[in-house]
């Protein structure tokens, strides 16, 4: 091959490779930005939740993956009052500042209630709040439209509000007054505001919602409404039913998380002659790389040629291992591998819903979520660390197919192998 076409051929490789990579990626001058609230440490009166900083975790990460830069996602966790509406408004502030052009993207999993006035209100619960009636969430709670409309105040491209909240526990039971879920918000233009569950309907303390949200909104070429949508049916299926998301969507663009990568077509490369294969060559393509006869035949044939060096080579390494290998014990048919070199290959990790998971050699791995991680291992034990702090622990199996343990939240973990030791 002569230099210039090679030349060629990497620039036109280069080339599709670039317009694949900007195809996928959000548009240009456009500033996407996240505020991310879980409320979890209510006291025993409102009702304590489990899953809300899990279920932050893991849109945080769906959400960086969609091109959300890490430094332009805030996550408030356990939040008062004062620090939720300081959070919202500088929240607010920094999408004036970023232009027309910002996508906003709110996110909160926690408690949430609504009152019983003629017109019906819908607030977030701050942790700490002392609520004993739903009387007071005007003034101890903060207010969903007020956030809402502020938003609708501030130009962006496009706006969402997920409200990932009416959990079914202590907290409605305590209220009289209060009513049961939450009420419906009217349509906003140029917003998405996106519930857990419909009006009027509670949802079990889980991360369904927030892992099927999270596991959809990487998919390329969905507009954003098909994403919710997309949402609800996997929440209904789940559940079975018992937890159906709502959406009112009032957004006036056909945004898209993620774009689909277009088809760039590649110009056509001339076609090279390609060099005939020498005899050796030809059988040596052959060989069965692990048969010693094979090996010491083709040697003989071909003692001249560039690939009886490799041949040699195989040999003495075949020898070698022979050599070196422990003797067969009658008690014990294999041996226990390492689990540091066990673990290494694709797995489906179980917890509320199934992910596809990848543990490498150099001690990374990641999650389709867009999650990565890094892994350590002693004897049978494997644990790893996520991007946003999450710490599971899990026990491999004598056989080597399935790992068991919880994360550090209290969640249960399962891992099936799905293929060998990469």
């Amino acid at each position: 091959m002569s230099g210039n076409t090679a030349s060629m051929r990497h620039c036109l490789l280069l080339g599709l490779l670039q317009a694949l990579i900007l195809a996928s990626l959000p548009a240009l001058g456009e500033t996407r930005l996240a505020l991310v609230i879980s409320n979890a440490g209510y006291p025993v009166e409102i009702g304590k939740l489990e899953s809300p900083h899990k279920d932050a975790a893991v849109i945080a990460a769906a959400l960086e993956a969609v091109g959300f830069e890490k430094r332009n996602i805030a996550v408030l966790k356990d939040a008062d009052q004062p620090m939720m509406r300081l959070k919202i408004a500088d929240f607010i502030e920094r999408i004036e500042k970023a232009g027309p052009d910002a996508v906003a993207f709110l996110y909160y999993s926690g408690h949430g209630a609504s009152d019983r006035t003629e017109r019906g209100e819908n607030y977030l619960i701050p942790v700490g709040a002392k609520i004993t009636m739903a009387k007071q969430l005007p003034i101890l709670g903060v207010g969903l439209s007020e956030i809402t409309t502020a938003l609708e105040r501030v130009p962006a491209k496009a706006r969402f509000v997920i409200v990932d909240a009416c959990r079914n526990v202590a907290l409605t039971k305590g209220f009289k007054d209060a009513a049961k879920g939450l009420v419906p918000e009217r349509k906003l233009d140029g917003m998405i505001v996106a519930f857990a569950t419909r009006p009027g309907e509670t949802a079990e303390d889980n991360n369904i919602y927030a892992s099927a949200l999270a596991s959809i909104l990487p998919t390329p070429g969905l507009r954003a409404e098909e994403v919710f949508k997309e949402t609800q049916l996997k929440v209904a299926d789940l559940t079975k039913g018992t937890q159906i998301p709502w959406t009112e969507d009032g957004l006036l663009t056909r945004f898209k998380f993620k774009e689909a990568a277009r088809e760039v077509a590649q110009p056509p490369v001339p076609a090279l002659p390609q060099p005939q294969a020498s005899e050796a060559a030809r059988e040596w393509s052959r060989v069965d790389k692990t048969s010693i006869a094979e090996l010491e035949t083709f040697v003989r044939r071909h003692a001249a040629s560039s690939q009886a060096a490799y041949a040699r080579a195989r040999l003495d390494e075949i020898r070698k291992k022979q050599l070196a290998a422990p003797p067969a014990s009658a008690d014990t048919p294999t041996q226990k591998q390492n689990v540091c070199t066990t673990v290494v290959g694709q797995w489906t990790l179980t917890s509320i819903m199934p992910y596809d998971m990848v543990i490498r050699s150099d001690g990374t791995g990641g999650f389709n979520t867009g999650i990565s991680f890094k892994w350590t291992c002693s004897g049978q034990s494997f644990a790893y660390t996520d991007s946003w702090g999450l710490t599971v622990t899990m026990t491999l199996s004598a056989d080597g197919t399935r790992m068991t343990g919880a994360d550090t939240l209290g969640g249960t973990m399962t891992a099936v192998r799905r293929s060998p030791q990469l």
